[in-house]
């Protein structure tokens, strides 16, 4: 059986391709606000996560702890024919690397974990998810956000605004949230 859970990514309107876009990590619900005034949009995919478990997970957790990005590389390049361009899900070009900005774990694991996601098929809140996030308050932030992903001094974050990932039950709970709350829909 195939398990299917949510990539959830945070970026900036003008930059709103998620996943390499996205400032930091951990933030509290008020220190967000105030280190980032300007908007941010919840980008959500839904995500295969068994098979990211079982065929990249332990590559990407080594590739941030160490910086080599080796494994990466030949992740990407031996499952190129199902990974796409995480800016546009485009398939990949001859030249995908020169898409990278910076040659580091953060923008190598973008590219590999299009393996278990379309970039094409964002579910998230948008702008909205900020109203929510107000609604449950600080407690209630993982439930808009999941978990963050990766080594605690340096969690996956490929655009420096936030990535997590969000287990089935977590996205059920949001649900239930975003349709009790009084305002929230």
């Amino acid at each position: 059986m195939v398990t299917f859970d949510l990539w959830i990514d945070i970026a900036t309107p003008s930059h709103p391709c998620g996943l390499h876009r996205a400032g930091s990590t951990g933030y509290t619900d008020s220190s967000r606000k105030t280190a980032h005034p300007m908007s941010m949009i919840h980008k959500a995919f839904v995500f295969e996560y068994d098979a990211f478990q079982s065929d990249l997970r332990a590559k990407l957790e080594q590739s941030l702890q160490t910086g080599d990005v080796e494994p990466l590389q030949e992740f990407i390049q031996s499952n190129r024919s199902r990974i796409t361009d995480p800016y546009e899900g485009e398939p990949l070009a001859d030249d995908w690397e020169s898409l990278i900005e910076s040659k580091d774990a953060h923008k190598y694991g973008d590219f590999a974990l299009t393996r278990y996601y379309d970039p094409r098929e964002d579910i998230g809140l948008g702008a909205d998810w900020d109203r929510v996030d107000d609604l449950v308050g600080s407690e209630g932030t993982a439930i808009v956000l999941g978990t963050p992903f990766g080594p605690s001094d340096n969690p996956f974050d490929p655009g420096k605004m936030g990535s997590y990932l969000q287990t089935l039950p977590h996205v059920f709970m949001g649900v239930a949230i975003d349709l009790l709350l009084p305002g929230a829909q």
